[in-house]
């Protein structure tokens, strides 16, 4: 995601996990890896969709992700859309609770990234990286987004401490503008806001989630 310098607007490209080109659908990717536990799929499935719709680019989503249908390779990724899960609706019907948990997720991302300029337009900082923790920062007039990952399969044991002020990545300024600020995480509601102290934020994520916070807590989502 660093080297996005190289291209002239890294807003424009367009981003992906489904297409028909592909050798099968996410969700069935996701299923065979882990022995067909839906469970667990739908966790990796919404924590890759909030990466989706939170990073730079232009979020393309495939007929049939917003209910994270299955599929493999060509002609079966392409099978008909499961209208049945909708009964004539404009979402799922209760009947089909993974169907309606994807679709909901989705749908609210959607709602933020419409309200939030900052997951538009931003450039892409990435505060930290390793093999299971991905944290990126979006700031556009004066809004602020922090998006964490925790792409491992356990909670994190204790707060990861992730700097700012020391991140050559931040400039001065706005390293400068995030310090005191508050951030409330809009996807997951039981998680404690974290706060700018010091040039740095403390965190901590269950396994498997990913983190939206935004220092804008009077807009609607």
């Amino acid at each position: 995601m660093d080297k996005d310098i190289f291209y002239s607007n890294h807003n424009k490209l367009i981003t992906l996990v489904d297409n028909h080109d592909l050798s099968k659908r996410f969700f069935s990717a996701i299923l065979e890896r882990f022995e067909g536990n839906k469970v667990e799929a739908l966790k990796v499935f919404k924590m890759a969709m909030t990466f989706l719709l939170t990073t730079r680019g232009i979020p393309q989503i495939y007929y049939g992700t917003e209910i994270a249908m299955e599929g493999h390779k060509d002609p079966d990724n392409r099978r008909d859309m499961r209208w049945e899960v909708f009964e004539d609706k404009l979402e799922p019907s209760v009947k089909f609770p993974l169907e309606k948990e994807a679709f909901n997720h989705i749908k609210k991302l959607i709602s933020i990234r419409r309200k939030t300029p900052a997951l538009r337009y931003a450039s892409l900082i990435t505060l930290y990286s390793d093999n299971f923790v991905y944290a990126y920062l979006r700031e556009f007039r004066g809004m602020h987004v922090i998006v964490i990952i925790n792409n491992g399969h356990k909670p994190m044991p204790f707060p990861l401490t992730i700097e700012i002020s020391e991140n050559t990545n931040v400039p001065p300024r706005m390293s400068k503008n995030l310090e005191g600020k508050r951030f409330i995480d809009i996807i997951n509601q039981n998680n404690n806001p974290i706060e700018v102290i010091n040039g740095r934020i403390k965190v901590q994520l269950e396994g498997k989630t990913a983190a939206l916070y935004i220092d804008r807590i009077g807009i609607q989502f």
